[in-house]
């Protein structure tokens, strides 16, 4: 028996780690966001700072990334130092996390409510759409939830066991949370409330404890901040001015009430979290109960129209769902899916492994972001310390040039450059020596006002150099122009 339960088990394991590395390079899509996160980090392991050169000198941006809490970007910087970087490795940095992640909700539910209930979640959390997404994107999303569940582990253990050094631990790792993206902030927040609920159970000493390790982490970003208050606050002004900072309480009810859903999730998050509530109520699972009261919290002030913030209450919908399907199986007379666990298990994942490459394999495919850099290097020399404008996406290819994104060199504050005569004063400064821009891009305004601004100029010569245009290629090719100063 034993033997069978290992050899599921090892075939569940596999399945998993193929489920999330499997196309990884081309699937999810390559985006802006994750060519930004890089950047400051990829700077750091090669350069010695955290800045983001792609911005050029908007908001001071070059020299200090400021506008996002650091513990991310730190990390990825290691990871990167040890390895290389690329894209291919940020990713893999991502999954590394979202396997941890998985790892630590099945401690949660196996101290929570058993063995069989652990592999449930583990199974639930493997298979949801947005979860598996972000543990596969360059972003710092799935290190919240690793480092949110982490921390509720140990919670849970020093609640048990009432040791000191467990009460720092899971507070460490909730701070690690709290500074690794603006909507870890609510962490800190959470377990106060945890603890004004469980008052009874903690000493202030140990509460003491939790809370001086999660001031960690914000030691080290408020060291980090301490370098420069000024653009520290002029960037994280206008971060919120454009939309990215957190939504009020009455955007936040409203969007909830909208019920926007990620292939019906919000609509299941919700249905599973309330029978995992009447469940542990009826068990008296108090410690239980906090836990899931934490998910509702994070939910309703992250939830957002992006699947990366859904899955931040991912592993909860896990152990919510985890809880609820014990309590069928407990009162229910027929035993099936207790009996047949394993290979149920093992078919969903092992579905869920042919669907996601049958759907990368079919539309994406074609869309790999590492073909363009061959025909980008039949251009540009793979170590060219040229100065470069371009789609932000590029620079990763670009890393030894002066690359600048071409969203921040035409930009004044928060608005675009709308004259000609501005946009070539800037062009003037930067003096590219290549401009390289996608067919299909995001700000195809931003490209034409350079280009028109350049063309005809005295003293500048333009010349196309090389274009690929290819319908189902990413972001639909690229075109690539030399720029002469004269």
């Amino acid at each position: 028996m034993k033997r069978m339960q290992v050899i599921f088990f090892v075939i569940e394991a596999v399945l998993i780690f193929a489920i999330y590395l499997s196309n990884i390079s081309f699937f999810p899509l390559y985006g802006l966001d994750e060519a930004l996160f890089m950047n400051p980090s990829c700077t750091l392991a090669e350069k010695g700072f955290l800045g983001t050169p792609v911005a050029a000198s908007f908001l001071g941006l070059d020299k200090y990334t400021f506008w996002q809490p650091p513990t991310y970007l730190l990390l990825q910087a290691a990871f990167m130092y040890i390895f290389e970087c690329s894209l291919f490795v940020s990713r893999i940095f991502s999954l590394i996390a979202g396997l941890f992640t998985l790892l630590f909700v099945y401690y949660i539910a196996k101290n929570l409510f058993g063995k069989a209930p652990a592999e449930w979640a583990v199974m639930f959390l493997a298979i949801a759409p947005s979860f598996f997404m972000v543990s596969r994107l360059a972003r710092m999303d799935v290190f919240v939830s690793l480092f949110l569940t982490a921390s509720f582990y140990f919670y849970i253990r020093a609640r048990q066991k009432q040791k000191s050094f467990l009460y720092v631990l899971a507070g460490f790792l909730a701070g690690l949370g709290a500074t690794s993206h603006l909507n870890g902030l609510i962490i800190p927040i959470i377990y106060l409330l945890i603890f004004v609920f469980d008052y009874k159970m903690h000493r202030r000493a140990k509460t003491a404890y939790f809370f001086s390790g999660l001031s960690i982490p914000f030691l080290v970003w408020i060291a980090y901040l301490s370098k420069n208050i000024p653009v520290f606050l002029t960037q994280i002004t206008f971060q919120k001015g454009v939309g990215f900072g957190a939504l009020s309480i009455s955007e936040q009810i409203a969007n909830w009430l909208k019920l926007w859903n990620v292939l019906g999730y919000d609509l299941a998050y919700s249905l599973f979290l309330l029978a995992g509530f009447l469940y542990m109520f009826r068990e008296r699972k108090h410690t239980s109960l906090k836990i899931m009261l934490v998910a509702l919290l994070g939910y309703v002030h992250l939830v957002k129209p992006t699947i990366w913030y859904v899955s931040y209450a991912m592993p909860f919908l896990a152990l919510s769902a985890a809880a609820t399907l014990e309590s069928v199986l407990a009162k229910s007379k027929t035993f099936f899916l207790e009996k047949y666990r394993r290979i149920i298990i093992i078919f969903c994942l092992l579905c869920f492994f042919v669907g996601t490459n049958f759907y990368a394999l079919e539309r994406h495919n074609s869309y790999d972001f590492e073909s363009h850099k061959e025909n980008i290097y039949d251009v540009i020399p793979r170590n060219s310390n040229a100065t470069i404008v371009g789609t932000l996406q590029n620079w990763v290819f670009l890393k030894d040039s002066k690359y600048v994104a071409t969203s921040y060199a035409v930009r004044n504050g928060s608005n675009y450059l709308e004259n000609e005569e501005d946009v070539f004063a800037v062009m003037k400064q930067v003096r590219p020596r290549y401009l390289i821009f996608h067919n299909e891009d995001m700000n195809p305004l931003a490209q034409e006002i350079i280009l028109t601004s350049l063309d005809g100029r005295d003293g500048v010569e333009l010349k196309e150099l090389k274009r690929v245009d290819c319908t189902s290629c990413y972001n639909g090719g690229f075109v690539i122009y030399g720029v002469v100063w004269k």
